[in-house]
């Protein structure tokens, strides 16, 4: 998934704001019209089809029941139960949230932090709920990384 991603994404300074990188991943909303009627909003068709089905793919295993808990499914949660949102169009908003998570984690050049992201949604989350096992010495995994990329190129 991260190589698809890496590949189709490649360097994010091209994208001036979250909502052209949404379009360019194929999971922003465009306004469906009939000649001078906007009936609704849909997801748009353009954009890069193989980071769909991977963001598609990322909030089915983020939302699934053997999941821990995570905000993304918090997220999920509202759009269904508290708006009574369609499933199928949860999952595509849930999309968009990562698409715009990400973008914002590669344009500032940081790392996902749940509690800031849990900060902006308005959730209480605390250091309990999170449960992300993050090696201890980073400079070694990305070493190891550089190693394996240049390996491979």
């Amino acid at each position: 998934m991260a190589c698809t991603l890496i590949g189709a994404i490649g360097d994010v300074e091209r994208f001036s704001n979250y909502l052209e990188f949404k379009k360019y991943l194929g999971v922003a909303a465009e306004n469906k019209t009939s000649g001078i009627s906007v009936s609704k909003s849909r997801q748009t068709y353009e954009g890069v089809r193989d980071t769909r089905r991977i963001l598609f793919l990322m909030v089915l295993v983020l939302i699934s029941p053997n999941t821990k808990s995570n905000l993304f499914k918090h997220y999920y949660d509202r759009l269904v139960n508290g708006r009574g949102m369609s499933k199928r169009k949860a999952i595509g908003h849930v999309c968009g949230k990562i698409a715009q998570v990400m973008y914002s984690c590669l344009k500032n050049n940081r790392m996902y932090d749940p509690v800031l992201h849990a900060k902006h949604l308005g959730v209480p989350w605390d250091e309990k709920c999170i449960d992300i096992r993050m090696p201890k010495n980073i400079d070694e995994l990305e070493s190891e990384a550089a190693e394996f990329s240049e390996e491979i190129v």
